[in-house]
């Protein structure tokens, strides 16, 4: 079944637009990768290659980005799968390794030597409070040193339950602050970002 959550639909409009996706970086992210990102050379990336099941479940927005280098190495590119979800998922980590996977194959298909970063960014408004967990959290080991078997991965989460709507008015572009406030349970926040997402 497809995604026709409006939510869903209000954050894929506004991520579209790669200056939508660095005021979100700029104002969420770790400072290792908001500080070393540069955004001159950030871009949409086609994601046709992504299995139509998978597209049921994702929002399907991937962006590539140069690492900033320096003298000594040139910059390396990363890509950003952005994620929203409205619900608490069973296991992200199955549904995000999925995704990731696919997107590393498609690097491999198109031959490059080296695979560039794929770095997962989950924003979440759901009601249930999200506790983010390992991936190996979700395996019955009969042993402790099995572990080492598991893909070891992990994501940045954005839970807008923990995100005041000061600080989303903060950000640099009235759109992203409509996008990510209209996903808050408050009525009048929800109405806030209506008017502010109508002005643009």
């Amino acid at each position: 079944m497809a995604n026709t959550n409006p939510h869903d639909a209000l954050f894929k409009a506004t991520m579209s637009h790669p200056s939508e996706v660095e005021a979100l970086v700029r104002g969420f992210l770790p400072a290792i990768i908001s500080e070393n990102l540069d955004f001159t050379t950030l871009q949409m990336e086609n994601t046709a290659y992504i299995s139509a099941d998978l597209r049921d479940y994702f929002s399907d927005i991937s962006y590539s980005c140069l690492w900033k280098g320096d003298a000594d190495k040139p910059p390396v590119q990363i890509t950003l799968l952005l994620e929203h979800k409205s619900y608490l998922p069973d296991n992200i980590h199955l549904q995000l390794l999925r995704y990731i996977t696919e997107c590393y194959q498609y690097q491999y298909r198109n031959g490059d030597k080296l695979l560039h970063l794929v770095l997962p960014i989950v924003v979440y408004h759901g009601d249930e409070e999200w506790k983010v967990r390992d991936f190996a959290d979700h395996f019955d080991l009969p042993h402790p040193d099995l572990k080492r078997y598991i893909p070891f991965f992990s994501y940045e989460l954005l839970d807008l339950s923990h995100v005041s709507n000061e600080t989303l008015f903060q950000l640099n572009t009235g759109s992203c602050y409509a996008a990510l406030s209209y996903s808050t349970n408050s009525g009048e926040t929800r109405q806030c970002s209506c008017i502010c997402w109508e002005n643009l």
